[in-house]
């Protein structure tokens, strides 16, 4: 293995190789042995092969993130509060929807999020949160596997996902007044806003 850092003898034009006594017989040579000590030689050694592990693992490291976002497909939020109102989840807060454009615009996903019922107060107040609220989800969400995936057969197409907030299995439009659990079943009102 070379050395990575420059040595007296690099610095002349000597290739040194990290063996000492090699590079003491090419130092010689030039008449500059004396100017190098073995210590001095392999501590430039040592230096110069730390330096260049340092250099492998910030490649390996830039490598694997570069893969993770070519095998990532990040989507963004989009509120539904401007289109309709009314579309909300179970708490009352304005669904949403994510998406990212894809290739072609003619190629959609349209992943509905699933996650039962409820049917009155009881149930409903069983469920857990983050299927009766959209508040727990960020600005995006990023897939690195599954159908939502850059390396899916289908990902590289537009991309919408819609959470599961309403408990109706996406069929409902009825206000929180028409409902015995007392909460909107808004499903299919979201799902058509999204859709817009």
């Amino acid at each position: 293995m070379r050395c990575a850092g420059q040595s007296a003898g690099q610095k002349y034009g000597v290739a040194a190789d990290c063996d000492p006594d090699e590079v003491t017989g090419k130092l010689h040579s030039l008449g500059l042995a004396s100017s190098l000590s073995t210590a001095s030689r392999r501590r430039r050694c040592v230096f110069g092969l730390a330096l260049a592990l340092v250099a492998l693992a910030a490649l390996c490291i830039a490598a694997t993130s570069a893969g993770r976002s070519r095998r990532t497909n990040t989507l963004h939020r989009v509120s539904l509060a401007d289109v309709d109102p009314d579309a909300v989840c179970n708490d009352g807060r304005p669904a949403a929807y994510y998406w990212k454009r894809g290739d072609d615009p003619r190629s959609w996903l349209v992943f509905l999020e699933g996650g039962g019922w409820c049917w009155d107060a009881e149930s409903c107040r069983s469920r857990e949160a983050h299927l009766t609220s959209d508040a727990w989800v960020g600005r995006s969400l990023s897939f690195d596997q599954g159908i939502m995936s850059r390396q899916s057969p289908v990902g590289d197409f537009n991309i919408v996902y819609l959470p599961y907030c309403s408990s109706d299995a996406h069929m409902a439009d009825v206000g929180a007044e028409g409902t015995a659990a007392g909460v909107p079943f808004r499903g299919a009102r979201i799902v058509r806003s999204a859709l817009r």
